[in-house]
């Protein structure tokens, strides 16, 4: 945008008594381009801003009825009009009118008689300020909203995360639940060191042993001897493929027995190792191994009894 332009988009209230100086100030501003609209006193003038809002205006101080300080008292008293800039018009030479000018809120003095120089570069210099003081306004305003908008988002993804952490508290909640309380053995192991990291009770029921005294020993220190070389073998399997399925077992309690079990082995994977955390092994796996075994023991109810379906969750 040019110069040109940006003064015709101003327009000037000239408020004066005197038609001579109307003329002049009129017809020098219009050919420099400015919109100049007139009022030929005070209360003209203030009734003249509901229409439209100037961007200056040149008030004289010397009228009948109210005068140039009263005018401006009004217009500073005024939330609606107190930014308009307002640059005095006065022959009065005493500083003590100039102070007083400034005290109401002007913001400078042309004195009479006028020089088209001066008029025009302090008309300039001031709608200049103005304009940038608009700008400033209106970038304010963008970051207030731009600020309230990323306060509001932020809100709204804090909302997200609370019930996303909720939801997540709540399925962990029902993985404990499962995991403790399954009928099958459960028990989840780092992948390194081959040690427990936790077990259920229904492991430790069955073994004989606390879950203290099993949580932290090797899980190959479960198993019972005679089946300790088809474990060593299993389990190479599973190094190579990160799984097992239905691997014929047997777990030794502390009673040094035998307990002959359907092994599931499930490597929990991350992207770039084996898994940081365990899951449940999915119910349907559960039922699927238990269908699987009722198929092979038929009614023989004493081998069903101690077949049991041990789950090995692998983590790192």
């Amino acid at each position: 945008m040019n110069k040109r332009t940006e003064q015709t988009d101003s327009n000037i209230l000239i408020v004066d008594d005197d038609l001579a100086n109307i003329r002049f100030l009129s017809m020098l501003l219009k050919e420099e381009g400015y919109t100049v609209r007139i009022a030929l006193n005070g209360q003209t003038a203030l009734d003249t801003l509901t229409t439209k809002l100037p961007d200056l205006i040149l008030l004289d101080i010397t009228m009948p009825d109210m005068s140039g300080f009263e005018v401006c008292q009004h217009l500073k008293a005024s939330e609606q009009y107190k930014e308009i800039p307002v640059i005095f018009l006065s022959s009065l030479e005493k500083t003590v009118d100039k102070v007083k000018g400034f005290q109401v809120g002007a913001i400078d003095y042309i004195t009479k008689p006028f020089a088209p120089e001066e008029v025009l570069a302090r008309l300039k210099t001031h709608l200049s300020l103005r304009i940038m003081q608009r700008r400033l306004e209106k970038q304010n305003i963008q970051l207030q909203e731009a600020g309230e908008q990323l306060e509001r988002r932020v809100q709204e993804r804090t909302r997200e995360l609370s019930k996303a952490n909720a939801a997540l508290r709540e399925s962990e909640e029902r993985y404990t639940d499962l995991y403790n309380n399954a009928p099958d053995m459960y028990a989840s192991v780092d992948a390194k060191s081959a040690l427990v990291l936790r077990c259920n009770q229904t492991l430790a029921n069955k073994l004989g042993y606390s879950k203290s005294e099993i949580i932290g020993q090797p899980i190959f220190a479960l198993y019972h001897q005679d089946s300790m070389a088809a474990v060593q073998t299993t389990f190479r399997g599973f190094l190579e493929t990160g799984e097992i399925h239905n691997a014929e077992q047997q777990l030794k309690p502390r009673d040094g027995s035998k307990i002959d079990v359907n092994m599931n082995v499930t490597a929990v994977r991350c992207a770039t190792k084996m898994a940081k955390c365990s899951t449940a092994v999915p119910v349907g796996l559960i039922l699927l191994n238990a269908n699987k075994l009722k198929k092979r023991c038929g009614n023989n109810r004493n081998y069903w009894k101690r077949y049991l379906t041990a789950h090995l969750i692998y983590i790192s």
